[in-house]
């Protein structure tokens, strides 16, 4: 019986955390735009800071990206 990581699960498995960490540096990158920056600007302005604070606390996407 021979294992052979390019074929089945294991390269499944490698394509996986490949596109599960693109898209956490897409969502990174989106995150960091213009448009996200006026609109955490205008939810502070209106104190509504705690939705900023959950929605980063809740997605933990530093700690994800590490």
């Amino acid at each position: 019986m021979n294992n052979d990581p390019s074929e089945g699960q294991a390269i499944q498995e490698i394509n996986f955390w490949n596109s599960i960490e693109r898209s956490l540096a897409n969502i990174d990158e989106q995150l960091k735009s213009p448009m996200i920056d006026v609109t955490k600007k205008l939810l502070k302005s209106a104190n509504k800071i705690q939705l900023i604070y959950h929605f980063e606390l809740d997605t933990d996407l530093a700690q994800k990206l590490k």
